[in-house]
């Protein structure tokens, strides 16, 4: 393992302000950690005067580089094989009273989340820093409409009448059900020495002129270092009072136990770079949860660096009230976030999450299961049969270097995960769109960026013009429902069309959909595939002239599939090897991608030249009555009448065993009107029930959930 260091300096758009003084700068360092292919990187971020560990620059520095000695020292003598982590790395007893330096190597070694928390996101408070009345009053009045419900005012630095009138200004507008009100006075809530005699009842009249505005809460209304005035003030509980200096310095368990027995909070504000770190406010926690108080984390001015360190620690966490993490945007001169802000709602950033998995140090990746028939499960794959399916997409498609794809399906999933995986194999452009049903329109309104793995091998995001985004696309990879809406408006529409090649995945295609498809000029794809197979393994290809499959060598295979026109069979591509096992379910043997034959529960008819039609799923069999019923082809019949408003599901029958139900976003009786006399419809296929519903179950990835369906009808 080895390590580097860089110190930056950080630029305030604006001064900030505390009780304590004034920034314009900030002073940090950010330390780089590598372990073979993988990297991470943390953030040391002391404040001057309030830090315990805020030492002199060259003395600072020196401990810091014998942190990471240290670090790299243990990293080398684990055992061949053991991974390094936080637990096994970080000499926690060296840095004991050092919580910056901590938090930077914690941040360093932190493995990012897992998929199961990819999409998570944690509520934040709004932040008024401090400023001239009218500069507070704007603040306010931008953070209310960009959707905050929670407001922390800081206080002490301005004349008290004026931050009581902000108070009332709010309050005026929205009570305690509608904006939540915190204030932090940084130990500055009363002007007097605390030496003075009425410098108690000062604070006690403060305290009550605040409480008469329905706050929350106070963050430190007087200096640290005086528990029986702190405990005191506790136990009147005149407004709920929350700690934070009075935490900074306090290293060990005892210490911090006899702290909260003594004082008695209602709340800790816990700052990592302060409070001993991840490990040292993971303890705070414990402690403070064990004694009924609440608590939330929030940053101690850290860059973006440190905020997705400490993001990244709160997610798993989901912490009920709102967190302090929406500093990073005080900075003119700021990292690239992990996280992105919307609105009150800070939101991990998929595409850094997986980079970041992907060039760590385990040579697996935890992803999940879609759940089409049941709850998602989660599962190892080895990366390097992930670069191995890349591959063969990009050579069956003659993906070249340089060429752009798009980017427009979560990466929680395989299909999402894969587009990347492509892009860094063949040193694609990767266009980003936020995941949506019309993902060409963000292209269109240009919200999109691009990472360029050709020119920026480390994933670095760059911005291009509209222009070289338009009609350049070479590969996209869509969804049945993002195709189909794309297609109702035409500027997005054209966009579609020129894409050199389109795939499509992750459910069927409707029979309208594949007609509109058949005219397109380039090469439109029906995919086939799953998670357990690393994305699509056969591929079936909808527009386009039909020739005779005259070998199975897989040239000509390609060739053939490549000009099938309205072909119904999908086609295996090289190094996979199909079958049909018991019950007729599709049997998979790709030693590249799968280490064992793969027997899927999708009920398949075989062609003699290799290509396969898909029946239906064992799974989805109903026997009702004796009679084995195939859901899927149930719901294919009635298509041209329903669309995509009609599910099959069944429920026990006292009779039949099993009976078909019906789930419709349309009037029951509309759907027996229209399925009367309906022509070939075998009467074991008419339900015993029609059900409906507001919305058919579907997972995330827009697939029928079954499972769901088949709970809903119990």
């Amino acid at each position: 393992m080895t390590y580097h260091i860089e110190r930056r300096i950080l630029h305030f758009h604006q001064p900030a302000g505390t009780s304590r003084g004034w920034y314009t700068t900030r002073t940090i360092w950010l330390v780089t950690l590598c372990h073979g292919s993988w990297q991470g990187v943390g953030e040391c971020a002391p404040l001057p005067d309030l830090s315990c560990d805020a030492l002199p620059v060259e003395d600072y520095e020196r401990r810091l580089h014998t942190a990471c000695r240290m670090t790299c020292q243990l990293a080398e003598r684990l055992p061949e094989g053991c991974v390094p982590t936080a637990d096994n790395c970080i000499p926690y007893s060296y840095l004991l009273d050092a919580p910056s330096i901590l938090f930077a190597l914690e941040g360093a070694m932190q493995s990012p989340l897992s998929p199961t928390f990819a999409e998570s996101s944690i509520t934040i408070n709004g932040l008024i820093w401090m400023g001239s009345i009218d500069e507070m009053r704007c603040r306010i009045d931008q953070k209310l409409s960009d959707g905050f419900h929670c407001i922390k005012l800081k206080i002490g630095a301005i004349n008290f009448d004026d931050e009581l009138a902000l108070l009332a200004y709010i309050r005026e507008r929205h009570d305690a059900s509608e904006v939540e009100l915190r204030v932090d006075a940084n130990g500055g809530l009363s002007p007097l020495p605390i030496t003075h005699p009425g410098y108690l009842e000062d604070v006690r009249s403060r305290l009550r002129l605040l409480a008469s505005f329905n706050l929350h809460s106070i963050e430190q209304p007087i200096p640290k270092g005086h528990a029986p005035m702190m405990a005191t003030l506790c136990q009147e509980a005149t407004l709920p009072i929350a700690l934070d200096e009075e935490l900074i310095g306090i290293h060990r368990k005892e210490d911090k136990v006899r702290m909260l027995d003594t004082i008695r909070p209602h709340y800790l504000v816990l700052k990592p770079s302060l409070h001993g770190g991840l490990a040292g406010c993971d303890e705070w926690i414990r402690l403070a949860e064990e004694r009924g108080m609440g608590w939330w984390a929030t940053s101690a001015l850290e860059s973006n660096v440190g905020l997705g360190t400490i993001a990244r620690w709160l997610m798993p966490k989901q912490p009920p009230l709102p967190q302090g993490l929406g500093t990073g945007l005080l900075f003119t001169d700021n990292t690239p976030p992990t996280t992105q802000l919307h609105g009150e709602v800070l939101k991990n950033d998929e595409r850094t999450i997986f980079l970041a998995h992907w060039n760590d140090s385990h040579p697996q990746l935890l992803l999940n299961t879609s759940g089409s028939t049941g709850a998602p499960k989660p599962i190892w794959v080895e990366k390097e049969r992930m670069r191995a399916s890349a591959r063969t997409t990009c050579d069956f498609l003659h993906l070249q270097q340089g060429d752009t794809a798009l980017l427009c399906m979560p990466l929680q999933y395989i299909a999402g995960m894969m587009m990347v995986v492509r892009a860094m194999e063949r040193k694609l452009r990767l266009v980003c769109v936020q995941p949506s049903n019309r993902p060409f329109r963000s292209l269109l309104q240009h919200a999109c960026d691009m990472v360029d793995f050709c020119h920026n091998p480390n994933g670095t995001v760059t911005l291009p013009a509209q222009t070289e985004l338009l009609g350049s696309l070479d590969f996209v990879a869509m969804v049945p429902s993002q195709v189909y809406e794309t297609l109702r408006h035409p500027d997005e529409a054209n966009l579609l069309r020129q894409v050199r090649h389109l795939l499509i995945g992750g459910g069927s295609i409707p029979p309208d959909l594949e007609a509109e498809l058949r005219t397109f000029p380039n090469p439109v794809w029906s995919s086939y595939g799953m998670t357990e197979t690393l994305s699509h393994i056969a591929l079936r290809r909808l527009n386009g002239a039909c020739e005779e499959l005259r070998s199975k060598d897989g040239q000509q295979l390609r060739d053939f599939v490549m000009n099938a026109e309205d072909c119904r069979c999908y086609y295996p591509l090289p190094g996979v090897t199909l079958s049909k096992g018991a019950d007729s379910c599709l049997v998979i043997d790709a030693p590249h991608l799968c280490q064992h034959p793969l027997v899927t529960h999708d009920i398949v008819e075989m062609n003699p030249d290799g290509g396969f039609r898909i029946l239906g799923r064992s799974d989805n069999v109903v026997c009702s009555g004796g009679i084995k019923i195939q859901m899927e082809e149930v719901e294919s019949c009635l298509r041209h009448l329903f669309g995509d408003c009609l599910m099959v599901t069944s429920r026990p029958h006292p009779k039949f065993g099993e009976a078909l139900v019906y789930l419709t976003t349309l009037p029951p009786a509309l759907v027996r009107a229209q399925m009367q006399g309906l022509p070939s419809f075998p009467p074991h296929w008419l339900p015993k029930d029609i059900i409906l519903v507001d919305a058919l179950p579907l997972t995330a990835t827009g697939k029928p959930d079954r499972a769901k369906a088949k709970a809903m009808v119990r």
